[in-house]
């Protein structure tokens, strides 16, 4: 889940990052979707936010919608050691 900002709203003028809590869209998101897609959010397995500068300076979410398995923590661990 990509949470595209116009660049005011996420950098200042001296580039800095401004403080923007995307957080609590989370589950604003979820039910939204939950409701288009009629299904029940509870089988959403994971759902990463990211930040992210729009090229058209207009604010949107995109959302990527894809297959998904569960993962085993020492396949995790592995990637990040």
């Amino acid at each position: 889940m990509y949470c595209c900002f116009e660049k005011s709203r996420l950098i200042t003028q001296d580039g800095r990052c401004k403080n923007l809590d995307i957080s609590n869209r989370s589950k604003a998101l979820h039910d939204l979707l939950s409701d288009a897609l009629q299904i029940d959010d509870s089988i959403f397995v994971s759902t990463p936010m990211e930040k992210v500068v729009d090229s058209y300076d207009k604010e949107q979410v995109v959302i990527m919608i894809r297959p998904f398995g569960y993962r085993l923590s020492d396949e995790i661990l592995k990637s990040i050691i």
